[in-house]
């Protein structure tokens, strides 16, 4: 169904009952937008937990830096 066709269709529905349509539509939306916000918010905060985890084994397993002594190299393709 396309958007003219969901116009069209909420032209055959009363004043009243269309804006109980939209108002339905609307808290549908923004509790989607709600939802994707908390996930948004839990990934930030398990990257957050996960890196403050792993800093100290960064700061001292020489392996995981190896590669940290190029940084300062140019580097061309």
């Amino acid at each position: 169904m396309t958007r003219v066709d969901i116009l069209e269709e909420l032209n055959r529905f009363t004043t009243n009952d269309r804006l109980e349509i939209i108002e339905a539509a609307i808290h549908e939306i923004r509790k989607e937008l709600h939802q994707k916000k908390l996930v948004k918010i839990k990934t930030k905060t398990l990257l957050v937990n996960a890196a403050k985890a792993l800093q100290e084994e960064y700061k001292t397993n020489k392996e995981l830096t190896a590669f940290a002594v190029l940084d300062s190299e140019d580097f061309y393709e």
